[in-house]
């Protein structure tokens, strides 16, 4: 990733990293479903707000998470990838750049971390 000034932002790479070692669509689908369920738990079951009740419940939901994370260490570090370039990306083109203030930017992270708004654009 780039700085709109230019500058590489090297601990991130480029999106194409964070796919990097997922073998197809069916490991991509698992990603989706293990940010989903990680997005469902973390983010929002811990306020009382139930998320895609008809898709998984809360009982499943804990279960998928535990299973990928115990098994499937390869979608847990594309989702830790995906936050990150999500992270820096923001920081750097709508925070940094004037777009978005800090304290929105701390804000909206403090309420969603475990799933990057660009994520929905994927499902």
């Amino acid at each position: 990733m780039f700085t709109p000034s230019g500058e590489t932002v090297y601990d991130v790479g480029s999106l194409k990293d964070c796919f990097a070692g997922l073998k197809g669509r069916a490991d991509y689908d698992t990603l989706v479903e293990y940010m989903v369920a990680k997005h469902a738990m973390a983010d929002w079951a811990s306020q009382g707000i139930a998320v895609f009740p008809k898709l998984i419940s809360p009982t499943e939901a804990k279960i998928f998470i535990l299973d990928i994370e115990a098994n499937r260490p390869d979608i847990v570090k594309a989702q830790q990838k995906i936050i990150r370039y999500w992270d820096a990306f923001m920081q750097n083109w709508m925070v940094n750049e004037g777009f978005l203030s800090q304290k929105t930017y701390d804000t909206f992270r403090g309420l969603i971390q475990t799933m990057s708004p660009y994520s929905a654009l994927w499902m």
